[in-house]
């Protein structure tokens, strides 16, 4: 009886291990947000619109902001040419600020539009083994 009892608490004891959350560790998770952040942006510079852009999003996880992230979608938007990532910071183990450069041109504004080149701090979380892109507006993040 008392081998039976050890042996049950031993295979419990393997299978809570074994299901518990794996931390990701900091390098690989660093390697994730660059692979998730240049592909976002080869995506903008392509020109995709929100259907393709959508799963890289944070506002795709609630369904209320991902069905009015599909409907805006369709007016001007700003034209991306390329892009640079001149750096992260890390406010928090689950939040990262990628330091992008990009060259665009705004839509136009009395009939004249220009090329631009801004630098920004571009906002991702992680959520669930993901990192997501977080879309800034005036008032509120999505």
């Amino acid at each position: 009886m008392k081998n039976r009892t050890l042996g049950v608490l031993i295979m419990f004891l393997l299978l809570f291990v074994s299901c518990a959350p794996k931390k990701v560790e900091p390098e690989n998770k660093e390697k994730l947000l660059l692979t998730r952040v240049k592909a976002y942006w080869d995506l903008r510079i392509k020109g995709a619109g929100p259907q393709e852009r959508l799963p890289f999003e944070r506002c795709g996880l609630d369904p209320k902001c991902k069905e009015a992230f599909l409907k805006g979608g369709s007016g001007n938007t700003i034209t991306y040419y390329s892009y640079e990532i001149l750096g992260v910071e890390y406010p928090d183990e689950n939040t990262a600020l990628v330091k992008i450069k990009v060259r665009y041109k705004t839509p136009p504004l009395l009939g004249f539009s220009f090329e631009q080149t801004g630098t920004f701090k571009d906002k991702w979380v992680y959520i669930n083994g993901q990192w997501y892109h977080v879309i800034k507006g005036f008032s509120k993040e999505w």
